[in-house]
Formats: C-alpha cells, sequence, structure tokens
C-alpha cells in the first residue's frame, strides 16, 4: 500500500478443533443410523492395484516426454496413421531403452532414479562446448560426440563434464525423492551418485538398439541415436501425498474426479481397519498390509462437505449414482464455510 509492502505471522481466530476423516465415516458399529452402502465391496481397493495406488500418490521427479513429438516424428518417417503413432510411443520408447534407471539408497530409505537419453544429449552438447537446447531436441552425431566418450581413450575431460552434467539431474531428483532439506547432507549425497550416474550416461550412449517392426502394414526401423535426436524429455516434479490418508487428520479437498474405481492420486483412500476407531496401525505400511483399504462411500464425501443426511437420502431415492454423488461434492462448497459467511452478512444487514 502507497509503495510499501508488510507482511505478518498470523493465527487463526478460533479455538474450533478440526474435524477428523474417522468422524464422518459410517460406523453401524457405533451408530445405528448409519448404514454401509449395498455395493460397500466394490469401494475397496483390490491389493493387486497397490503398489500402482502408491505411485500415483507418491512424490515424484522423473523425465518425461511430449507424446505428440515422437507421433509426430513417425508419421512423418514412416506414413503411420495417428492411432498406429501413438500406440506405437510406449513400446518404442521401452525397447529402445530411452531411459537408464537406478536405485539410490540412503539413510534406509531407497528411490529410483531415471535419465533420459535425451537429457544426456544435451550434457554432451554442453560439455563439448557446443550449443544446445534446454527443451527442444538436440542431435548428437554418435561418430563426432559420442564416440571419443567410450573405450579407456575417451577426452577425460569431456567425459567428465558430461557426468558432471548428468549428475546435476540426478542429485535433484534424488533429493527430491528422498524429502533431503538440509544443504550439507544434499551436497553429501553427489559422491555416492556419481558413480551410478556414470554407469547410467554409458548404458544410453554404449549401444544404440534399433527398433524394427512392422505396424498397420509399415515397416519402422528406427535407432535410439535417430529417436533421442527427434525427440526431447523434461523433467517432471510432483509432490506426495499421504497413503493411505491419515484418518486422525482432516480430508482434502473433494474434486470432481473422487468417483470411481480407477487409480488417481486425488482420491481419498483410508484404511477401514484405522477407520473403525478400534485399534489403529502404527504405520501406514501397517495399514497396507492389512488389505483393507477403501475410497470414501458416497455419503462420507457429503458429510465431510457439511451436506446432512436428508441431501444424501434423496441422492439414495433419486437413485443418483455413485459417480455422479462424488462429482456432484467435487463442485460443491463445504456447507460449514457458507452458513459462516452468510452468518457474518446477516449481522451487518
Amino acid at each position: 500500500m502507497d509503495g510499501k509492502a508488510w507482511s505478518c505471522h498470523v493465527e487463526a481466530a478460533t479455538d474450533e478443533k478440526e474435524m477428523s476423516l474417522r468422524a464422518i465415516l459410517l460406523n453401524p458399529a457405533k451408530d445405528k443410523q448409519d448404514k454401509l452402502p449395498a455395493n460397500s465391496a466394490s469401494f475397496f481397493i483390490n491389493p493387486d492395484s497397490i503398489k500402482e495406488w502408491a505411485r500415483a500418490k507418491g512424490r515424484k521427479n522423473e523425465p518425461r516426454r511430449k507424446g505428440q513429438v515422437i507421433s509426430a516424428v513417425l508419421k512423418k518417417r514412416f506414413a503411420l496413421p495417428d492411432a498406429d503413432a501413438k500406440k506405437l510411443i510406449k513400446s518404442l520408447i521401452n525397447e529402445l531403452g530411452m531411459d537408464a534407471s537406478f536405485d539410490f539408497k540412503h539413510a534406509g530409505n531407497s528411490v529410483a532414479v531415471s535419465i533420459a537419453r535425451e537429457e544426456v544429449n544435451q550434457k554432451i552438447l554442453s560439455a563439448y562446448g557446443e550449443s544446445f537446447s534446454v527443451s527442444r531436441p538436440n542431435k548428437v552425431g554418435r561418430k563426432k560426440f559420442i564416440q571419443p566418450l567410450l573405450g579407456s581413450a575417451r577426452d577425460k575431460a569431456v567425459w567428465a563434464g558430461v557426468v558432471d552434467g548428468v549428475l546435476s539431474i540426478a542429485l535433484d531428483r534424488a533429493v527430491s525423492l528422498l524429502a533431503v532439506k538440509d544443504k550439507a547432507i544434499q551436497r553429501s549425497l553427489a559422491a555416492p551418485l556419481r558413480p551410478l550416474v556414470e554407469a547410467a550416461v554409458t548404458q544410453l550412449i554404449k549401444d544404440n538398439p534399433k527398433f524394427d517392426e512392422v505396424v498397420g502394414g509399415k515397416k519402422v526401423v528406427i535407432t535410439r541415436d535417430e529417436l533421442a535426436d527427434e525427440s526431447f524429455a523434461y523433467g517432471y516434479k510432483e509432490g506426495g501425498l499421504p497413503f493411505p490418508d491419515d484418518v486422525k487428520k482432516p480430508g482434502r479437498t473433494i474434486i470432481t474426479s473422487e468417483g470411481g474405481p480407477s487409480v488417481s492420486r486425488f482420491k481419498h483412500v483410508i484404511c477401514d481397519i484405522c477407520g473403525g476407531g478400534g485399534s489403529s496401525h502404527k504405520t501406514a505400511q501397517d495399514c497396507t498390509d492389512s488389505k483393507r483399504l477403501r475410497r470414501l462411500y458416497p455419503e462420507e464425501l457429503e458429510r465431510m462437505n457439511h451436506f446432512p443426511r436428508s441431501h444424501s437420502l434423496v441422492c439414495e431415492q433419486s437413485g443418483a449414482t455413485d459417480g455422479k454423488r462424488a462429482f456432484f461434492m467435487g463442485n460443491a462448497l463445504v456447507v460449514g464455510v457458507v452458513q459462516k459467511i452468510l452468518g457474518k452478512l446477516a449481522e451487518r444487514a
């Protein structure tokens, strides 16, 4: 205000206690009015998909690619229809080994760190003092740039530059995935990471595997070098969410995709045993091992937004689907918040 900025620490001007997830869960054993939905079994997570859920919920710092770029290359070079080109992307990346991954362990934790061949291309050009793009494809000729880096006669200074460049990427990913905050500890991770990075770089440039298949009647032949020259990778970061959700803490904001059985980082998943209010597990792993993880029932989502039981009854009687009810709650405001705002407005009327 008037050219000046100010800041201050604030505290909530209320002594109201937070409402925990456990407080809104259906519990017929404690409240006879609570009734589980007839299809309650369908809300439990299949134990075979636990790892998929855990990955969706977990921290991420990894290389990703724009699929449309690779698709465009395939359509241009091999005259593939759009549908065939899109279907081919994933298998092409896997078969050519475009990424190198390794497990990195620190303080009893292990994380998977991945490096993309396209990222290595950029660091190779940088180490040679050549111009490069930080985002778009970087072409690296095997004879001029890669061969001199292989074998005992390689240019040690250039090789060190490549490894240093890729190490900076790997260190950022390891630190992020391990959630290491201490700067000194972050720096100390570089030394044990270095040999793993060297091995990853070597894996990505030593050989030049070829993809050679007939797709939709068209012969598709492309090497890792060729695809790396046309593609580009970027670092994708995403913070972790609790898995399962802690029933002793408040629920998160409900979004419109909360409904349905498909795996999603945004859907609430709780341990049904801990939610029952009896003995709670000590760790999230104990909850996972119990194989009693489930999504929230529609009425629980409605309770979280402070909708009354009468609303839930209308939804049940009208035949609203579980997915629609979850969608409604993703679009809804929290009733209690609206009530408080209206109450204050009424006081000023």
